[in-house]
């Protein structure tokens, strides 16, 4: 049997390579990843903050790929993909042979094309442990004052994390509030008022033009569409991320920019290898790309960015690959989680609806506020503040399109017993 390789080592790529080992247990598999340690990229805003270590955000211990029998070739970067000789070369030169692949790399933050910041010493990302290492070392060399490019959950993560660090902090968001896509006006506010609290600067409405950089090539100030000049220290670009799939490259990239967030336009990303992609590497259900043996799963398929759906989706990949059909869903729900300063939100699917086409029910309660949007007797989005007790309802509704006719005096009250003919209080069942 020949080598099943991983391209990636976080949830999509070491579900993928449990579930492989589980199915087929004499498998060589081989995972491979650029990164050095095993973490969560959910918590780097705690680990720059100090309130938690290294070894507290590793979701799996080294143990793991001598428990499972897995290479595991860390601080390993792919260069190439060549899907007819069925080779992959490493930037050292070493080639590995292949049976089949699962491109599970995820994304990399994508830089706007702001003028001096692709050259600039002290531009940042804040995707890897690399960048948190690197934001670290520009804090002791260039200074205490960070504006941040971004006020969507990855721009609010850095200035925590910064903020709890000591800095003066400035983030920018171009749109009129914090979250833009993924909270409503009332959520932001809260938000908002928080990070003010704990003595951030917020910019909304503020478009980066320009910077000024200086002659040892660092960025002095930011200049901002109405003319505002922004001085800094150094800058983090926290504006939106892009597949990370420069290994698939066989000519230049070509993307299509719309405001910072980035929708991947590629007619000749893959053209070596044949492998289409849309906003990511395209999928089928069953997570093959067009090119048999070469799977593609999490992050950089562009269809989800959350934890529990790469997840899934490297599952679904591993059984495929290993000869056991598995269909993914048809869609995945936009589903984000947040807790700043112990304000606490899930939002899912469409948050910012336009009430003249959906219909928005809100609910307050001490400590709590609950928003849903609804259409056609379906729910289409619902985003929670405070009390999460119904996340896991409102998902099932959204995910299944489940029809809420004649529970709509209850929705805030709903529970998985609406569907099983089962009352919520005395557990028994209701003949309907």
């Amino acid at each position: 049997m020949g080598a099943y390789i991983i391209i990636g080592s976080s949830a999509a790529g070491l579900s993928a390579a449990q579930t492989i080992r589980r199915l087929q247990p004499d498998r060589e598999i081989i995972v491979l990843s650029k990164d050095k340690a095993i973490y969560s990229r959910c918590m780097l805003h705690k680990l720059l903050s100090g309130e938690h270590s290294m070894e507290s955000i590793e979701f799996e211990s080294i143990n793991f790929f001598q428990d499972n029998r897995i290479n595991f070739m860390p601080g390993t970067e792919v260069v190439r993909v060549d899907e007819e000789e069925r080779v992959l070369i490493l930037a050292d030169g070493k080639k590995l042979l292949f049976e089949k692949i699962l491109v599970a790399s995820g994304s990399e933050y994508f830089m706007p094309p702001i003028p001096n910041f692709r050259y600039a010493q002290n531009v940042y990302g804040f995707r890897s442990l690399d960048d948190v290492n690197q934001i670290r070392k520009g804090i002791g060399k260039y200074g205490r004052h960070a504006v941040i490019i971004g006020g969507g959950i990855l721009g609010l993560d850095v200035a925590y994390g910064l903020l709890k660090c000591g800095l003066q902090v400035t983030v920018l968001e171009k749109e009129k509030r914090l979250m833009p896509l993924q909270a409503d006006e009332f959520a932001s506010g809260l938000y908002e008022n928080a990070f003010r609290g704990a003595g951030c600067r917020i910019m909304t409405g503020a478009a980066v033009k320009d910077s000024n950089i200086n002659m040892e090539e660092n960025i002095e100030a930011v200049l901002l569409e109405d003319g505002m000049e922004i001085p800094c220290d150094f800058v983090v670009v926290a504006t939106s991320v892009k597949p990370q799939m420069d290994f698939l490259n066989g000519t230049s990239i070509q993307a299509l920019h719309m405001n910072y967030h980035i929708h991947t336009v590629l007619s000749h990303y893959l053209r070596k290898t044949g492998v289409k992609v849309n906003k990511g590497l395209e999928v089928d259900r069953y997570m093959e790309t067009n090119v048999s043996g070469i799977y593609a799963a999490g992050d950089v398929t562009g269809m989800s960015g959350i934890w529990p759906d790469a997840r899934q989706m490297g599952q679904i990949a591993a059984y495929n690959m290993c000869g056991v059909p598995a269909r993914r869903p048809e869609t995945f729900i936009e589903k984000n989680s947040v807790n700043f300063y112990g304000i606490t939100m899930v939002s899912m699917g469409r948050v910012n609806a336009d009430p003249q086409v959906y219909d928005i029910l809100t609910h307050h309660s001490k400590g709590s506020y609950t928003k849903l949007v609804l259409r056609d007797g379906c729910m289409e989005g619902a985003l929670l503040l405070g009390n999460l007790q119904n996340c896991g309802v409102y998902q099932y509704l959204l995910q299944e399109h489940k029809s809420i006719e004649g529970l709509e005096k209850r929705l805030f009250k709903l529970s998985f017993a609406d569907w099983y003919g089962i009352d919520e209080e005395t557990a028994e069942y209701v003949y309907q």
